[in-house]
């Protein structure tokens, strides 16, 4: 336990420490049930520093998943139903799968390409791809990304939106 009080006055602990911590402090109540029902007066006075925690437990029980990552980088530290906005931000990002496919499906009816498709890729982030043979029929509020082999790549304002949403979701959400 000293360990890691350390690292957290030195703000290096790892979310695996704070769940050591928690199962620490979970356990304390059984440790000074067993002190009092043995009899162990000279243990007493170990315990005595550790009156108090009760509603540090109660926070880490609160706020950390049940076996968090070994590194808070990796995401998904805290439990769900801890913070509102953290809830929030993952549902939208859990969401983009559902309004992708709803959006290509729209725009496939709307412009009549068969072959539309919307993807993502880390240098260009989400785009509209329409096959070349009919990059014609882009509607004209759709901005060019990119030109790739046999396809031409846009953007238009609606998927924009969404991406400055659902990439700045799961940053804030880490």
């Amino acid at each position: 336990m000293e360990r890691i009080a350390a690292r957290i006055a030195l703000r290096s602990a790892r979310p695996r420490d704070l769940s050591g911590l928690r199962r620490t402090l979970q356990a304390l109540p059984q440790i000074r049930a067993s002190v009092d029902q043995l009899e162990l007066h000279s243990a007493r006075p170990l315990l005595e520093p550790l009156q108090g925690l009760e509603c540090w437990c109660e926070l880490l029980q609160r706020a950390l998943i049940e076996e968090p990552p070994l590194l808070i980088r990796d995401g998904g530290v805290l439990a769900s139903g801890y913070d509102a906005e953290l809830d929030e931000l993952r549902e939208l990002s859990r969401g983009a799968d559902a309004f992708l496919t709803e959006l290509e499906t729209r725009e496939r009816e709307a412009t009549g390409i068969n072959g539309l498709k919307v993807a993502y890729n880390r240098v260009h982030g989400y785009y509209l791809e329409v096959p070349r043979s009919q990059s014609d029929r882009a509607p004209a509020s759709w901005t060019r990304r990119q030109t790739v082999k046999n396809a031409e790549r846009y953007i238009c304002e609606e998927l924009k939106t969404y991406e400055d949403r659902v990439l700045g979701a799961r940053e804030r959400a880490l």
